[in-house]
């Protein structure tokens, strides 16, 4: 049987060195820097389900910043006069965001028709 000193103290070291998140005021800083990126988009490879449409419903009215942490990287991104733009996302039918001034104003999924 092996030494139970040892086995506590290899337990007690990997959570000692787990790395920790960042919290506060300098995480919620990296998170609203962050800009939306079409190379790191993923299909959602399915119909979208009510989960996926209650995560459109939220990002309504949500900065552009936290509909990333929701909704993931869009796969395209129109950018118009005025600052207005317009994300789709790689769903299987199409889903589509509309932002002003950094704010998602509306959302659209079509679910095929």
């Amino acid at each position: 049987m092996p030494d139970m000193t040892f086995v506590l103290l290899l337990a007690l070291g990997e959570i000692a060195t787990a790395q920790a998140p960042i919290v506060g005021p300098i995480g919620i800083t990296a998170f609203q820097m962050r800009q939306p990126d079409t190379s790191k988009s993923t299909p959602l490879g399915r119909w979208a389900n009510d989960s996926d449409l209650a995560r459109l419903k939220y990002a309504e009215g949500k900065p552009s910043w936290v509909v990333l942490v929701v909704m993931g990287h869009p796969r395209r991104i129109e950018r118009r006069v005025g600052g207005s733009e317009i994300w789709d996302y790689p769903w299987v039918s199409s889903c589509r965001l509309w932002f002003e001034n950094g704010v998602c104003v509306g959302t659209s999924y079509s679910a095929g028709y």
